[in-house]
């Protein structure tokens, strides 16, 4: 359809033809990178620095810098789900201790499957905390503690002034475990003009 690389791995722009023949503009990324591109343009045109981090089966952010999606060199910007946080959980990249092993939609529900709560995926888990089950709830604020701790790490280095939390788990027990962590961790000066939402 006319897509060509934007210069990141992963990543094209282009014009895509429509069946009536009409040319319109395509961007092809990462879900994270594609939403905080969204996200930034549509609600906070303004700020220079925008972060989302989407906690769903596993765990990627994506970063909007000057207007544009940052991806580093080889397009492997974002990807604080394989950060080492110190557990011996095996991830399914293979690896270690990644924060998806043990802080991601996923992640979670294996711990309430190992309890006998019927759950298989991010989204199960999502339903549980609508529904208000207390363990999903503990499971996902412990989760946010673990996630808030790398991205004390994330704020302190980009500085965004909106950090934005999507996926499965994005919801007020699991943000409540980040900003414990992330305010209590990052530097001030790093989170005094910082939004968190959702």
């Amino acid at each position: 359809a006319g897509i060509e690389s934007a210069g990141g791995a992963g990543s094209a722009t282009g014009a895509g033809v429509t069946r009536s023949g009409a040319r319109i503009p395509v961007l092809v990324d990462n879900d994270a990178n594609l939403m905080a591109y969204g996200e930034q343009r549509t609600g906070y045109p303004d700020c220079s620095a925008f972060a989302l981090v989407k906690v769903s089966t596993g765990i990627g952010a994506g970063m909007v810098v000057g207007g544009s999606i940052y991806r580093g060199v080889d397009g492997g910007a974002g990807d604080i789900g394989h950060i080492r946080v110190g557990a011996d959980a095996l991830c399914r990249c293979g690896s270690y201790g990644c924060l998806a092993a043990v802080a991601s939609g996923g992640a979670v529900a294996r711990r309430l499957a190992e309890s006998g709560v019927p759950a298989t995926s991010g989204s199960d888990v999502r339903d549980l905390l609508t529904a208000g089950h207390p363990e999903a709830m503990a499971l996902a604020r412990e989760a946010g503690r673990q996630v808030g701790d790398v991205l004390a790490t994330v704020v302190t280095l980009l500085n965004p002034g909106v950090l934005m939390i999507a996926g499965d788990l994005a919801g007020t027990p699991f943000l409540t475990g980040v900003r414990e962590l992330l305010y209590q961790r990052a530097l001030p000066r790093s989170t005094a003009h910082l939004d968190v939402v959702t």
